[in-house]
Parts: C-alpha cells; structure tokens; sequence
C-alpha cells in the first residue's frame, strides 16, 4: 500500500496509496524551524540550554501529523510536518503532490526521528522511521 498507506486511524479508500518519489527528500526546511526542533529536543532532556551542550548522536522517535495547506502561498499542495504542534518541516514538493492526489486536504500520520550527527554543528534533521 505504500508509505503512507498505514497513515490514517481509519484504513483510506483501497485505491488511496502513497509511495515516496524515488531519490526525492522525504522532508525539506528544517533550517528554518530550527528553534522548534531544539525546544522538541529539550522536552526529552537531550538538550540543557543550548545545542553546545548536547551530547550526539541524537535520534529521537516522535510521531508527525502530515497537515495539508491548501492555502499555503508558495504551493497550495504544501503539507506541513507538525510534531507536537510546532511545524518542522514541509513534504518535499515532488513528495507533497503525491500525497495530495493520494489523500486529498485528509490529515495523516508518520513515524519521525530528529537526528542530530556528530560534527553536525548542531543542526536538528527530521528522518522517516524505517
């Protein structure tokens, strides 16, 4: 059924099914919603006070809401990567027109890791759980 085919509580319309675009990035933007991505990181105590102070590698699971912005001025098939409601990142745009034509403005679900690497000058990245 693909990706995110198991997404929804409620099982979507047989011919509903997603498969993410083959050598595409599943999530684009983190860069800017870095603040979020550390405050996250803090509520599960792997950051004190600032990203100087962690220890990493860090990969930290959350559960994503996929929230589709048909409104979004720079792309109305924009879906919106929300993690305990702080926005953190967007679908691809090659990935978000695959969902949409999948499951419509339908609200979905993903398994996330924040990773952080070592020597990665403490910038947060949001993976997919394999």
């Amino acid at each position: 059924m693909g990706f995110f085919g198991g997404l929804f509580k409620q099982a979507p319309p047989k011919e509903a099914s997603f498969a993410p675009v083959h050598g595409e990035q599943m999530f684009v933007g983190e860069s800017h919603y870095q603040s979020e991505l550390v405050e996250l990181l803090k509520s599960r105590g792997h950051v004190s006070k600032s990203m100087a102070e962690c220890r990493v590698p860090i990969n930290e699971p959350f559960t994503a809401r996929l929230v589709p912005e048909p409104r979004n001025p720079h792309d109305a098939n924009a879906v919106a990567v929300v993690v305990e409601n702080h926005t953190v990142a967007y679908l691809s745009r090659a990935n978000a027109k695959e969902y949409r034509k999948s499951f419509g403005t339908r609200e979905g679900q993903v398994a996330v890791s924040l990773w952080v690497k070592p020597r990665g000058k403490g910038i947060v990245s949001v993976w997919p759980q394999e």
